[in-house]
């Protein structure tokens, strides 16, 4: 889940010299580049989040400008990790795709955070997931 500065150091560590502005200019490209140099899924954050898996990309819905707050990303990761967890006998099973995860953590994410007023900080935002994700529960 990098951003463009970080994925910017990813690729000069795989030999790939490519600045932050570069990959702002052209987000998918870089996201595909990365997914195939890797072999794993990308989603390079932003305003709108950019999903990559092996050759192909694609611009996810524009998340809330409040979510460009330090922590937020981490919230982002840790959604991601407990979806992957929670679902990883259909991801075995081939039931479920890591991007269709992905997406669902992005969607879970921008949610919480139009459901706040006011600046966001990650407690904040972490509370409003748990929020949602128990109401979606009782449903």
């Amino acid at each position: 889940t990098p951003h463009s500065g970080e994925l910017s150091r990813l690729l000069g560590r795989l030999g790939v010299d490519l600045s932050r502005e570069k990959i702002e200019a052209d987000r998918e490209g870089a996201a595909m580049l990365a997914a195939e140099l890797t072999g794993q899924t990308i989603l390079l954050k932003g305003n709108r989040s950019v999903l990559a898996v092996g050759s192909q990309a694609k611009a996810l819905p524009a998340a809330p400008a409040a979510l460009a707050t330090a922590g937020t990303g981490d919230v982002l990761a840790g959604v991601l990790g407990a979806l992957i967890a929670a679902n990883f006998d259909a991801l075995g099973k081939a039931e479920l795709s890591l991007a269709d995860i992905v997406e669902g953590a992005v969607a879970l994410h921008s949610a919480a955070a139009e459901s706040i007023q006011g600046p966001i900080a990650a407690l904040d935002l972490t509370n409003e997931i748990q929020k949602l994700v128990g109401q979606s529960l009782e449903n």
